[in-house]
C-alpha cells in the first residue's frame, strides 16, 4: 500500500514542486507587502493562512486567500486523478480499489498537511510570532474538508443528471458549514465539529470514489 504514498510524493517532488514554490514565493511577498499594516501580527497571518479573515483585510490578502484555496484544490485533485489518467490498468493490477482510495486519501492529506507546515513555518520567520495550535488544527481541517468536498461533488456532478440539484446541495451545506464558527463558543468544539464532519466526508469519499472507479476512468480518457 506504501507505493501509492510513495508514488504520491515523487510525482509531488517532480512534478508540482514549482507550482508550490510559486505558491510559496507569492506568500512570502504578500507577508512582506503587509508587514506594516496596523491590524496585528497575528491577524495577518491568519489572513494570509485563511484561519480568520476580518473585513477591513487587505484587499491583497483576500486575493491570496482565494489563490490559496485554489492551489490546495487543484493538488488535491491532480494528486487523486493522476493515476486513473496515466496508469489505470497498471494501478490496480497491484492493488484493490478500495486499499487504492484509503491510501490516495491519505497520502492527499499527508501531503497537504505538510505543505500547511511549511507555510505556518515561513510566517513565523517573518512575523516572529505564531498563532495558538487550534488555529492551526482548524486551517488544516477546513482544508481537507474543501479538498474532499470537490472531489466528492465532482464524482457526483458526472455521475448524477441532476446536476443543479446536486450543486445547489453542495452550496447548502458548504453555507452551513461556514457559519458554524459564529454559534461555538470556543476552538475546542470548532475543532470537535470539524473532525466529526472530516471523518463522514473521508468515509463517503472513500464509498463512492471506490464505487465510481471504473466510471471515471472512462471520462478521462
Amino acid at each position: 500500500m506504501r507505493f501509492v504514498v510513495k508514488n504520491d510524493v515523487f510525482y509531488f517532488l517532480f512534478k508540482k514542486i514549482f507550482l508550490i514554490l510559486i505558491y510559496l514565493v507569492c506568500l512570502l511577498l504578500v507577508s512582506f507587502f503587509i508587514k506594516n499594516d496596523i491590524v496585528s501580527d497575528i491577524s495577518k497571518i491568519k489572513g494570509l493562512l485563511g484561519i480568520w479573515v476580518i473585513d477591513d483585510s487587505n484587499i491583497v490578502v483576500k486575493i491570496f486567500i482565494v489563490y490559496s484555496f485554489l492551489v490546495y484544490i487543484y493538488l488535491g485533485y491532480d494528486l487523486f486523478f493522476k493515476d486513473i489518467r496515466f496508469s489505470y490498468g497498471n494501478i490496480f493490477s497491484r492493488i484493490n480499489k478500495n486499499d487504492w482510495m484509503l491510501w490516495k486519501t491519505v497520502s492527499v492529506f499527508l501531503i497537504t498537511i505538510v505543505i500547511k507546515v511549511i507555510t505556518y513555518l515561513m510566517t513565523y520567520i517573518v512575523f516572529r510570532v505564531s498563532c495558538n495550535f487550534n488555529s492551526y488544527i482548524i486551517n488544516i481541517l477546513f482544508t481537507c474538508f474543501w479538498q474532499m468536498m470537490f472531489l466528492i461533488g465532482y464524482i457526483i456532478c458526472f455521475k448524477v443528471k441532476n446536476r443543479s440539484g446536486v450543486v445547489f446541495g453542495i452550496a447548502l451545506f458548504i453555507g452551513l458549514l461556514a457559519s458554524f464558527p459564529v454559534f461555538l463558543m470556543s476552538d475546542f468544539y470548532n475543532i470537535i465539529v470539524l473532525i466529526v464532519l472530516d471523518v463522514l466526508l473521508f468515509f463517503s469519499c472513500l464509498r463512492i470514489g471506490s464505487k465510481s472507479i471504473n466510471y471515471i476512468s472512462e471520462r478521462n480518457d
